[in-house]
């Protein structure tokens, strides 16, 4: 008898979702999470993983990058 990979959980071919929003206990950052309609052997290669890139990108340059250069240059 064959059980699907997982046990049928959601998953990105080598470890399960859940597993991959897990941190462990007293991670200090809040990381940004966003689900993409692609596995991680495809992600810079795959029109949806290059938009979430971008995403994320776009989104950490917003909330601590700038920030952080900005208070440095008064």
């Amino acid at each position: 008898m064959n059980s699907p990979p997982f046990l049928g959980e959601p998953n990105d071919i080598a470890v399960t979702v859940h597993s991959i929003k897990s941190l462990p206990d007293g991670w200090s950052i809040s990381p940004f999470i966003q689900e993409v309609a692609c596995d991680h052997l495809t992600y810079f290669n795959h029109p949806e993983g290059l938009k979430a890139l971008l995403t994320a990108l776009t989104q950490e340059s917003k909330s601590h990058i700038l920030p952080n250069l900005m208070a440095t240059q008064r």
